[in-house]
């Protein structure tokens, strides 16, 4: 019988993953190079793990300074063939200073990287722990020292792919290694050893803390999570849950451990969950995500272009993507001057889809014309096809022309459904009046920051939802500033209510073109429909959103 107490490490210490399968730790062996406090070294993509005799530490660097230095050092911002640039060139390319981190003074650097490390204890843990190295590699690595005017060789340090610390505390392992690209540790407890010993005590974060049974290790440069761990036990009988929780006093954490038979293996395992880069060259913002009965995973958001030298077409679609280019933009929305030039954000829908660990992207595709798209809510339908809403100034996605409801202008709602493959457009329409469809904002405030109102009730200056009914009909919720939306005769309001918006409540087939229901939903000021849901037994709809208005009425008729 033995206690496997596993724990995740996970978002800023996730390990990149390399095509078609998984990248792991390499594990240096310390010959002279680094301190002698650290007896291994484990890097990854934004940082360092340092394996000492009482515990680890861990190194954190800021992402957005390490994205900020690559593009400098790579000739970024259309620069070929330059591999560095000052501030003012940065800022004259990009129509801004450098986002770079926490640190007050580092918009005058955009060289400045900042780091964290915090460090993990055992406490009162063995001090003749054996620390053994497992599973070397065929390479190893060598390195040149310098300083003092000196130069000296540290050759043949051994790599591995994983640390036990045997016997940390009497009867109990600590295993170090990476699985499905994280980085993880397992506390093996063994039979008659006391899982009550445990006490891994954290200095140097700027604050620690449990929420929802994970623990928050928070840093200036960002935050690491380490899951929930989720435990059964394994018997003849087959297999049963056993609670484990964390249990945290200040910055000392422990495992609180549920009753388990004395006669079979116990597994604390964490949440299995996943967190990857999509691979995107361009800039790139996520706005929404849903998954299908599979597990597998969408994400939509959007890919920028903020002028000619900085063009959005490198967001890594896969072959035989519906769209494979990106379409443009039509200077509509937006734009930020630098006191030379402006600078315009013109920008299509990008979709990927992951398997359900993330270890594998299934595809990548544009979903746009020569306007300017952004995608506001996704759900899949039984059969995994991929219903995307949004906003969009485009007449057309991928060349195929968009059907419309409604006089249709300048910015409209979109309703798109994408075959789970993400080959083919299975059906779209674009729906929308005369004014501005699919936001959030007053007119005066179209290139700021949206208005004052009803935006900070839900953060953006757009926002809509879509959800579908057991037999594939789509259902739309979202915001128009238009008077002459096209409703039908079924609508329970058919008219304007008044104010700069009205909440719009739309239904349309399975397929995505056809309109079966429109209606307005709103009073005599402005109003916002965000949210929607079905009520599974009777398709009762209910809608959420934000209101200015004195006199929202019933509605009449049953759409």
């Amino acid at each position: 019988r033995s206690l496997f107490v596993t724990c995740l490490i996970f978002t800023v210490l996730h390990v990149s993953a390399q095509s078609g399968g998984y990248s792991y730790l390499e594990f240096v062996e310390n010959k002279g190079q680094w301190d002698s406090s650290v007896i291994y070294r484990a890097d990854i993509s934004t940082g360092s793990i340092f394996i000492k005799k009482n515990g680890f530490a861990i190194l954190q660097q800021d992402t957005n300074d390490l994205k900020r230095i690559h593009e400098l050092m790579h000739g970024g911002g259309g620069l070929k063939n330059k591999p560095m640039i000052s501030l003012q060139a940065y800022m004259r390319i990009n129509g801004k200073r450098p986002v770079s981190g926490p640190g007050s003074g580092a918009a005058d650097d955009p060289f400045l990287l900042h780091s964290h490390v915090y460090a993990v204890s055992f406490e009162g843990a063995n001090p003749n722990v054996q620390i053994v190295a497992e599973k070397p590699y065929d390479h190893q690595a060598n390195y040149m020292l310098r300083g003092n005017g000196k130069r000296k060789r540290v050759d043949h340090c051994g790599i591995y792919q994983s640390i036990t610390y045997k016997n940390l505390y009497e009867g109990i392992d600590l295993h170090y290694y990476t699985e499905h690209g994280f980085v993880k540790y397992d506390l093996v407890v063994h039979p008659g050893a006391d899982p009550g010993r445990i006490v891994l005590r954290y200095d140097g974060q700027n604050r620690l803390l449990l929420h929802k049974n994970q623990v928050q290790v928070q840093t200036s440069v960002g935050m690491v999570r380490e899951l929930e761990p989720k435990s059964y036990q394994v018997s003849r009988e087959g297999r049963a849950d056993v609670d484990c929780k964390y249990a945290l006093s200040g910055n000392r954490l422990r495992f609180k451990v549920g009753q388990y038979a004395s006669d079979a293996t116990l597994v604390i395992d964490p949440t299995e969950i996943f967190c990857t880069f999509t691979g995107s060259h361009s800039d790139n913002w996520g706005y929404t995500a849903t998954y299908d009965n599979k597990g597998d995973m969408f994400l939509g958001g959007i890919v920028l272009d903020y002028d000619s030298q900085n063009p959005g077409t490198e967001y890594g679609t896969t072959p035989g993507a519906f769209q494979s280019t990106f379409a443009g933009g039509d200077q509509t929305e937006g734009g930020q001057s630098d006191g030379q030039q402006t600078f315009y954000y013109h920008y299509d829908v990008g979709i990927s889809k992951f398997n359900s660990t993330g270890t594998k992207k299934l595809w990548s595709t544009y979903l746009g014309g020569s306007g300017d798209e952004q995608p506001h809510s996704m759900v899949c339908d039984a059969a995994g096809n991929l219903i995307v809403t949004g906003r969009t100034s485009s007449t057309s996605f991928g060349g195929q022309v968009l059907p419309t409801f409604g006089p249709c202008g300048k910015l409209d709602l979109f309703v798109a459904k994408l075959s789970a493959d993400g080959t083919t457009l299975m059906g779209a329409m674009r729906i929308g009046g005369s004014g501005d469809d699919g936001v959030n904002y007053s007119p005066k405030y179209v290139n700021q920051n949206g208005t004052q109102e009803l935006r900070l009730n839900y953060g953006d200056d757009g926002r809509s939802e879509v959800v579908l009914d057991a037999s594939g009909n789509i259902y739309l919720a979202a915001c128009t500033r238009s008077n002459d939306f096209r409703t039908t005769s079924n609508a329970f309001q058919q008219s304007f209510g008044g104010g700069d918006q009205d909440g719009v409540l739309v239904k349309l087939g399975p397929n995505a073109n056809t309109v079966l229901f429109s209606s307005y939903l709103g009073g005599n000021n402005t109003d916002a429909a965000f949210v929607l849901a079905l009520n599974p037994l009777d398709n009762t709809i209910w809608v959420a959103g934000g209101t200015f208005s004195t006199d929202l009425k019933n509605s009449v008729g049953t759409p």
